[in-house]
């Protein structure tokens, strides 16, 4: 069996175990804000330019000619046999704030036999959020696939890049209200946190710039103050914009979402088996353990003296192989965890030896982490 190599693997551990467990971090790449979502819009489509590759069916066919006839253009089913056409789903992602005429991304994927969309033009095709709805967007332009690799011409979905020559034309002013009726703005979270939600509201009542009341406010505590912020759940922080900022909404907004906010980061491991990849973060903590796996015995421990690593060579396997054990000294898990990692590396241990042994760690309940297989 091949053996996985550990070096590149380690040194991404080592480099998350790096980062604090609470970091400051902007509030923007924390939330969203309630009315911004992007709204997701679709269709069906001919595509045509196929060399050979399209359709078997008749189903592109007759679609094309379909379209040909609201163009005015009669032909019959034997007039366009060929393989050349292929049918399509066409969707885009239209954000928020985008005006008309505005063009967007398009992804294209066949629908039928079509072995490949190389070299193919989508067709005018009209876009909306759901069937028989609204029409958002036109889509039209010639597709991408593959990225130009030696597979691609046998790929059967591929992009319109957005352009004066393709992509998904905005057709309609799409709303989108972020400050309710009663100058309200409510922060969704991306990451569910209660200790999160009370940090983004703690810091936008103690700034003077989202909190003018500070200013004639004397010995300002949360408690006490008048605030201007709410964590109203693990989800959302709802803020009301002060008077004074009413008339200054989209600057009031922007200065309340490059504000920094201290953070907490969920100790996790993240592990993905086919590539031997292994990401852990925040603040991963083991306790007293032994570890034995294959010729390698691996001591977790806790001593109140000191915080020290020490490895030797105890005694040997059959075959005059040493065997190592390694003891980690203190409780201080998060430091035992990057010794131990260390430790690993430097006898070898492959990225494959290294998930099991994490899973076991979390199996007998001393890695006290989120354990995210892959």
């Amino acid at each position: 069996m091949k053996r996985f190599k550990t070096t590149a693997i380690l040194l991404m551990l080592l480099s998350c175990l790096a980062a604090t467990a609470g970091a400051n971090v902007k509030v923007r790449t924390l939330v969203s804000i309630l009315g911004e979502e992007v709204i997701h819009v679709e269709g069906i489509g001919i595509v045509t330019g196929l060399n050979g590759t399209g359709d078997k069916s008749q189903g592109a066919v007759k679609s094309l000619q379909v379209y040909l006839e609201k163009n005015n253009m009669a032909l019959s089913v034997a007039d366009l046999e060929s393989k050349n056409v292929a049918l399509v789903r066409v969707d885009a992602e239209i954000p928020p704030f985008i005006r008309p005429g505005q063009i967007v991304d398009v992804r294209v994927t066949a629908l039928n036999d079509a072995s490949s969309l190389e070299g193919g033009v989508l067709l005018n095709t009209m876009l909306s959020p759901m069937p028989g709805g609204e029409i958002y967007a036109r889509a039209s332009g010639r597709i991408n696939v593959g990225g130009g690799t030696k597979d691609s011409v046998h790929a059967t979905s591929g992009r319109i890049s957005a352009s004066s020559e393709g992509g998904a034309q905005i057709l309609i002013a799409i709303a989108t209200e972020v400050v309710e009726n009663d100058n309200q703005v409510r922060l969704n979270l991306n990451r569910r946190s209660f200790p999160d939600a009370a940090s983004i509201a703690r810091r936008i009542n103690t700034d003077e710039g989202t909190n003018p009341y500070l200013s004639v406010q004397l010995g300002f505590s949360e408690e006490e103050g008048r605030k201007v912020a709410w964590a109203l759940d693990a989800g959302q922080v709802l803020v009301e914009i002060p008077p004074a900022m009413r008339n200054k909404k989209v600057e009031y907004i922007s200065e309340l979402l490059d504000l920094d906010v201290a953070v907490s980061r969920p100790a996790r491991v993240l592990i993905n088996r086919q590539t031997g990849t292994v990401v852990i973060t925040g603040e991963v903590r083991v306790d007293p353990v032994v570890i034995s796996h294959r010729s390698l015995t691996v001591t977790v421990a806790a001593e109140q003296s000191r915080g020290e690593v020490t490895g030797r060579d105890v005694y040997r396997l059959d075959n005059n192989q040493p065997r190592s054990v390694v003891e980690l000294e203190g409780h201080d898990t998060t430091q035992n965890l990057r010794n131990l990692i260390n430790t690993l590396n430097a006898m070898g241990v492959t990225s494959r030896d290294l998930i099991v042994i994490l899973e076991k760690l979390k199996g007998v309940g001393v890695l006290h982490a989120e354990l995210i297989m892959e």
